[in-house]
């Protein structure tokens, strides 16, 4: 009998130190869902199910598939652009990167399930600031940078950032590929992004617009 209630007792304090880490972790886990929504959730993203092909496309027509290469996506958003690329473009190592907390989680959240060998951890990358706080991103050591969707919702700085830190770490014969709506020798089609740029225009504490960036690309090449 002294061995069984041993036993008990031994089982008992086991079982009530195992209740206490779960609850320490039930309480880990809340607090770190308060400081950040959306950990751990793949998001998804319309337009990004919808334009990942054809983007895709362009890709296998104007990159090397043959040979390794090195690729950043400046603000990847939910991180389903990178992880079909990488799919599909086994030769390119990828290296994810966003500005926004929720979406780097989302980034990691993909990567996690889908476990591709090509694809890096996501880095916080702010494309305003100079290219040396971009997470350590040698000069002259990608082969491609890719940027989508962020030029337009943007602050103006972003652009001006994204061209002159690209240029610094693309290896010569690099390349720049950009996507979104823009302006046209100052005119815009169709008319949902005539309507777009407009409430861009009209979003509290943002400047961007298509014709901004028509002028930036101007100033360029001059």
């Amino acid at each position: 009998m002294k061995r069984k209630t041993h036993t008990f007792v031994g089982v008992f304090e086991w079982g009530t130190a195992l209740l206490g880490q779960l609850k320490w972790l039930h309480k880990v886990s809340r607090i770190t869902r308060r400081l950040y929504p959306g950990l751990g959730t793949m998001l998804s993203a319309a337009a990004a199910e919808r334009n990942k092909d054809p983007i895709l496309s362009v890709l296998r027509d104007i990159v090397n598939t043959e040979r390794p290469l090195q690729a950043l996506e400046i603000s990847s958003g939910t991180g389903q652009h990178v992880i079909h690329f990488a799919q599909a473009l086994r030769n390119i190592t990828w290296q994810p990167s966003e500005y926004d907390r929720q979406s780097l989680a989302s980034i990691e959240a993909y990567r996690a399930h889908y476990q591709l060998h090509n694809v890096k951890p996501a880095i916080h990358l702010d494309a305003s600031q100079p290219h040396q706080y971009w997470g350590g991103i040698q000069p002259e050591s990608l082969d491609l940078v890719l940027n989508i969707n962020m030029i337009h919702i943007s602050p103006l700085s972003c652009t001006e950032g994204l061209f002159k830190g690209t240029g610094a770490l693309l290896k010569p014969q690099g390349l720049l590929l950009t996507y979104g709506p823009y302006a046209v020798n100052g005119r815009i089609t169709p008319q949902s992004n005539v309507d777009f740029d407009y409430s861009l225009r009209q979003s509290k504490g943002k400047q961007p617009s298509f014709s901004q960036l028509t002028g930036f690309t101007q100033q360029q090449a001059s």
